[in-house]
């Protein structure tokens, strides 16, 4: 974690502190039960020299309003929990009203599965993935992609700064999602 950050990449919070109990149980919690579970997984990563996460992704995609209303009291600035090839705008999450919902919009479906593994799984080469994603890129003004960091940070790294050069070529540039939302809310310095 202390890498990753060091290198610039934002740190987040990715659930609490069971990825597959969170998945299945999660939107069936009581709102104490989901600040105890976000507050245990931040007072780990405070003993962490970071800043404190204003990210959230719930395992799953499976986020809710009571999740909200926790992640709001606690700060958060954004979730990332709505998923689809479609979804192309940032929002305020209806029930936070200082909350905004950042699509992840190029990854496998259905069912938002990793982009790469996906695609890898088809059949495809470098070549043919490299053309899929820039055809995703497409009348997209921001985009956001779905994949497990330890596979395409590791196996797919060499792709993966294929793609992130290709995005620079069609105009885009790579930040984080704190600094997208900062532009888009204007709330926190970028």
């Amino acid at each position: 974690i202390q890498d990753a950050y060091s290198s610039g990449h934002e740190i987040g919070l990715h659930g609490g502190t069971n990825h597959g109990v969170w998945q299945y149980e999660g939107s069936e919690w009581s709102e104490e039960k989901i600040r105890a579970e976000v507050s245990k997984a931040l007072e780990n990563l405070k003993k962490l020299p970071i800043e404190i996460p204003v990210g959230f992704s719930s395992p799953g995609w499976n986020g809710c309003a009571k999740l909200h209303r926790v992640l709001e009291s606690m700060n958060f600035k954004y979730v990332a929990d709505a998923h689809g090839i479609e979804l192309n705008k940032i929002e305020k999450v209806e029930d936070g009203p200082n909350l905004y919902q950042v699509p992840t919009n190029i990854l496998g479906e259905p069912g938002g599965i990793g982009y790469i593994e996906n695609l890898r799984a088809q059949g495809m080469d470098d070549k043919e993935i490299l053309l899929h994603f820039e055809g995703c890129l497409e009348g997209k003004k921001t985009a956001v992609v779905y994949e497990h960091p330890c596979y395409a940070g590791v196996q797919e790294l060499p792709l993966v700064e294929k793609m992130v050069c290709s995005a620079r070529t069609l105009g885009f540039r790579t930040t984080t999602l704190k600094n997208i939302i900062g532009e888009t809310c204007m709330e926190f310095p970028k």
